[in-house]
Order: C-alpha cells, then sequence, then structure tokens
C-alpha cells in the first residue's frame, strides 16, 4: 500500500483543491512547481480532450513526479497509456480501472500494478468522517422510516425515485433530489418526467445546492440519519459488474444504519467480502436485515421494483409499529 503523501505537491488549479473532499493525502499546496515534489493531476474526461493537450497539460510540471489522484473516480486504461507514453514517473490512486466500450482498443495494454494504488477509498478511510456532532441529534423533525438522497441526476437514481413516488411513498422517507433543466438521460431508460408535474423540481433536505463539496465532503450532518430506520442508498455504478463503494455507504457504516443498495448486480456480496477480508469488518446486519434477493438481479428495472417492494414492506411495518405503541 503506498504511504499517504505529505510533500510539497503544484496542482492544475489550486483554485478547484478542496481539502476537506476525498482528497486526503495531499497536504501542502505550493504555488509554484519549483517548490514542489511533484505534480497532482485531478480526473479529467479523456473523451473531452487529445493526447496532445494531456501531454501539454503535463508539461506545466515540467520533469516532476506525477500523482494522478482518482482516488473517487475509476481510472481507464485510455489515461493510463497516455501517461505511460509520456515518459514521466508516476503514481495513480484510484477506486479501480476500467475501459470503456469506446476505448475498447486500449484493452490489450498491461498494468504495472506497481504505479498503481487499488483500493475502495471511502470504506477504507471511513474513519475520516465526521458529522455535526459525533453523539445521536436531538431534533423537533418527526421520524420517518427512511432516508433517500437522489444526489446527482443518473437515470437510474431518478428512475427509482419514480417508483418511490409512484408507490405513494413520498411522505414515508425523507428524501432530496435536484433536478436539473438537463437530464441527459439514455432511452433504454423508461423514465417518464412528468411524475414530477405536481412536485417542486428541487426537494432539499439540509442543503440549498448540490456541489462536490456536498457529495464528497468528509463533513455531514447526521440528523436526516437519526430520524430514519433505513437508509435507501442509489451509488454510481449500476451494470457491466462495475462496483463503486463511496460515501453514501461509508455513511451507514459509520452510524451503522441499515441500507437498502441499489448497484450493479451481487454488490451486496462483494461489498460484504471486501468489508470482511480487507477491513475485517462485518457489515451483514446492515445490508442482510431484509431481502436481498435484489442484489441478484441482471434486469435493472425489475431490481430497482424489487427494491422498492422492500421499502414498501419496511414502511409498512414502520407504520404497523407506530400504531401499536399508541395503544400502550
Amino acid at each position: 500500500m503506498f504511504r499517504e503523501l505529505q510533500l510539497n505537491y503544484s496542482a492544475f488549479n489550486p483554485k478547484d483543491f478542496i481539502s476537506e473532499l476525498s482528497f486526503l493525502r495531499f497536504k501542502k499546496y505550493c504555488s509554484t512547481i519549483q517548490d514542489a515534489d511533484y505534480g497532482l493531476v485531478y480526473p479529467f474526461n479523456p473523451s473531452s480532450t487529445t493526447k496532445e493537450n494531456f501531454f501539454k497539460e503535463l508539461e506545466i510540471f515540467q520533469y516532476k513526479p506525477i500523482v494522478v489522484d482518482y482516488s473517487f473516480e475509476n481510472i481507464d486504461k485510455q489515461t493510463y497509456s497516455w501517461l505511460e507514453e509520456s515518459g514521466r514517473k508516476f503514481k495513480i490512486y484510484t477506486n479501480s480501472i476500467f475501459t470503456e466500450p469506446k476505448y475498447s482498443e486500449y484493452d490489450h495494454i498491461k498494468i504495472d500494478y506497481s504505479k498503481i494504488h487499488i483500493e475502495r477509498f471511502f470504506l477504507n478511510y471511513r474513519n475520516k468522517y465526521f458529522c455535526d456532532g459525533q453523539i445521536q441529534t436531538t431534533t423537533s423533525k418527526l421520524k420517518k422510516p427512511f432516508l433517500y438522497m437522489v444526489g446527482k441526476n443518473r437515470p437510474h437514481r431518478i428512475l427509482l425515485l419514480q417508483k418511490i413516488i409512484e408507490q405513494g411513498l413520498l411522505e414515508s422517507g425523507y428524501i432530496s433530489y435536484f433536478l436539473t433543466s438537463n437530464y441527459n438521460f439514455d432511452k433504454q431508460f423508461n423514465i417518464d418526467l412528468n411524475f414530477l408535474n405536481n412536485l417542486p423540481k428541487k426537494l432539499e433536505l439540509d442543503v440549498d445546492k448540490f456541489t462536490p463539496e456536498v457529495s464528497h465532503s468528509i463533513y455531514f450532518n447526521r440528523e436526516y440519519y437519526d430520524l430514519v430506520d433505513f437508509v435507501v442508498v442509489a451509488e454510481t455504478e449500476i451494470d457491466k459488474g462495475r462496483m463503486f463503494f463511496t460515501e453514501k455507504i461509508a455513511k451507514c457504516i459509520i452510524l451503522n444504519k441499515p441500507f437498502i443498495l441499489l448497484s450493479s448486480p451481487n454488490s451486496i456480496s462483494t461489498l460484504k467480502t471486501y468489508c470482511r477480508n480487507e477491513l475485517e469488518l462485518d457489515i451483514s446486519h446492515l445490508t442482510d436485515w431484509i431481502d436481498t434477493s435484489y442484489d441478484k438481479e441482471k434486469n435493472l428495472e425489475k431490481r430497482i421494483l424489487m427494491i422498492v417492494d422492500q421499502i414498501q414492506k419496511q414502511v409498512n411495518i414502520y407504520n404497523k409499529n407506530k400504531t401499536l405503541k399508541t395503544f400502550i
């Protein structure tokens, strides 16, 4: 495992550097590359730049070693191949490495894993996260069965939101979403946004905007977690065997809060195995508290419907218990 870097660094755009995000290793920023020990490179979209521009950007760092911080992303083989071709010394921190279909010509590239540190960043560094208050919060808000923070407008997250609302479960949970005019939904997703006609285009909880600081911050408000029995987590990856476990799961583990996970098929078993083997952590009580057969379903829409069915069952149990308490 690579050691955390405590050396001085220089970055492409220091204004975009936010120390409270997932860049937990990189501590000392230098205003000039001459004073830096290495150059720090942040994620970029390889489809929106050229190899020539990439090399030109690397020239900013002269011939300093390059550290590529994809700690909270998956790096692709095209980026890796460009780094190799640049002839520079480099190290990569990444969640995983894969090739998009349009970059299939890079499949033959052999990876030198001595240059790449692969880890489930958010899980490994879950203890770096801090809540607003380390004890359970006191609040006048009502308790509800579940919490679902949609986050970025990924199609599967909005499809799950649609199915939750269609089942009349909107008021049964604390739900937060930030829809924009540019949805960018693939045609393969059967999403009819008319379900939002009678709802606000923005349903916020403790924040009024969606930013990287909100999504990846190591500081978070635990109030809504304390108000619910379980959390609905819709992760980034949902197919092709890719599994990207982020701060959404890490926060549930920190707070010992059961969750229902929408991700790629078999993600729950993969997550439990990783936590057990790599972190010596048993999280089965957080995942297996319900029927997890949905996790094996390969059809995304069926998987979502199975998840909504589990949410409905837990809401019914919650309401039944709440009714019983009123008669005691």
